[in-house]
């Protein structure tokens, strides 16, 4: 039901206003036009793809977004990083969001303090250098700005978690610094009280400027996926303490007090997210699950949670309190299997769909993190044989085929190839640490024959050639 009421829902005609503001500058919508509320994903041909390292911004996508109109408006801007992340590499990402920036940026420099423009404009600040900063702006301008650089911004942040790219996650931190304090800002009131969980000057502009807009349901989750995917880039690259400080503090500020009891009892009484059955003492939580798409935050937070948490333990860093974050994945894993499987009613596409590649994401951290165990122990003492450091090493091995099995060299060979890679990585390791008169699995020889087989190979499967 739910399905054919969101199929409905995309059909109905809306007045160009609907679309955000980087939309509409960058589709050139006219005032009045009607267009369809219906995202269109791009992907690439095969001669795209043949030439994705000399021409990353294919004709075909360039034109649709610069022609203008409703076509343009409805493109999903997303898809070209993702046809480049399946297909491509670090350059080449870099090469298409450094468009994508130009288009929705306009060419303009960045604005380096954004929330103080805000402030300006909302009364926060006085005298003649206030008034100066505020004029010629609006509140709806200076958000669509904000927005714009939100949108930016997580295409690095998503490219530089992929390759674990410093200098992608620079460019990702140069537009969050100012944007993110304007999205914080607009966040509406959390029900456990806590106005804001940001600065004191932003909770005291917010509580002053009493007729700022809070952020409509879609955008507040846009906002809050940039903000976790830039607390996961941060760990997973720098690694250091501060690192993972900051990435603490970003999941404290995107917490809700009902998501530890979706992780627990969402989907465990019924068919459905929010179902609860017999449970009445779940009728408050049942009562805000109900409310603004509580299942697709929650189930997002439980995503970005578990990579979060595996790296942190991965790193020997502290994750996330009180809960025991070793279950996150497994909890993040029952959450979107029993999410798919409502969607899918249990065919193929549970497995090789949207969610595969967040599936991937969880088995691909959780295997890292039995590697970096794993390695902590050799260091102690790499003489061969040691039993505990060769048993984590085999473990890490099968959990990363088995974050294999969700992606195809055919769909996306640059999941593969990260994955292959490192399991032939994790093999010349336990080639020093087992005892070489132990046997080999069958199973794990036969798994390194077949990477070591399809990796020099997927870029020939990308280009649908075959000998």
């Amino acid at each position: 039901m739910r399905n054919a009421v969101l199929a409905l829902l995309l059909l109905i005609s809306c007045p160009s206003s609907a679309f955000s503001q980087e939309a509409k500058g960058a589709a050139n919508v006219d005032v009045g036009e009607i267009c369809l509320a219906v995202a269109h994903r791009w992907a690439g041909s095969i001669e795209d793809t043949r030439l994705i390292r000399s021409v990353p911004v294919p004709d075909s996508y360039r034109g649709t977004l610069e022609a203008g109109g409703c076509a343009a408006a409805q493109l999903v801007r997303e898809s070209l990083l993702d046809w480049h992340l399946a297909y491509g590499n670090e350059k080449s990402a870099d090469a298409a969001i450094q468009y994508l920036e130009g288009r929705m940026l306009a060419g303009k420099p960045v604005r380096a303090d954004l929330i103080s423009e805000l402030a300006a404009i909302t009364g926060k600040g006085s005298g003649k250098h206030a008034r100066t900063r505020a004029k010629g702006q609006s509140v709806d301008a200076l958000i669509e700005t904000a927005d714009a650089y939100r949108t930016v911004a997580m295409e690095y942040a998503r490219a530089a978690d992929f390759y674990s790219s410093p200098s992608l996650l620079a460019k990702a931190e140069r537009l969050a610094e100012p944007s993110l304090p304007v999205g914080l800002l607009l966040r509406a009131p959390r029900e456990d009280g806590k106005l804001c969980q940001v600065d004191g000057q932003q909770c005291e502009l917010r509580e002053k400027a009493a007729n700022l807009p809070n952020l409509d349901d879609l955008d507040d989750r846009k906002w809050r996926d940039f903000d976790l995917q830039l607390a996961v880039a941060r760990a997973r690259i720098g690694g250091t303490e501060s690192d993972f400080v900051a990435a603490r503090a970003m999941f404290v500020r995107n917490d809700d007090p009902h998501y530890d009891t979706a992780g627990d009892e969402a989907y465990m009484h019924g068919d459905n997210f929010c179902d609860i059955g017999d449970a009445s003492h779940l009728s408050n939580w049942k009562g805000a699950c109900d409310e603004d798409n509580f299942d697709r935050r929650a189930l997002s937070y439980w995503r970005y949670r578990a990579v979060f948490s595996a790296i942190a333990q991965a790193a020997a860093q502290e994750g996330l309190r009180p809960r025991r974050t070793e279950w996150d994945g497994e909890i993040a894993l029952r959450l979107i299997e029993a999410e798919e499987r409502a969607r899918s009613s249990g065919l193929p596409e549970l497995y090789f769909g949207a969610a595969s590649y967040a599936v991937t994401d969880i088995r691909f951290a959780t295997a890292e993190r039995q590697y970096g165990k794993a390695l902590r122990q050799f260091e102690v003492d790499p003489r061969p044989g040691r039993t505990q450091a060769a048993a984590d090493l085999d473990r890490s091995l099968n959990l990363y085929w088995q974050a294999a099995i969700y992606v195809q060299g055919t769909t996306h060979p640059g999941w593969l190839r990260r994955i292959g890679l490192r399991y032939l990585e994790v093999s010349e390791m336990l080639e020093k640490a087992r005892d070489p008169n132990d046997p080999l699995s069958p199973n794990h020889a036969r798994r390194m024959a077949w990477f070591r087989t399809i990796l020099p190979r997927l870029d020939e499967l990308a280009l649908g050639k075959f000998n």
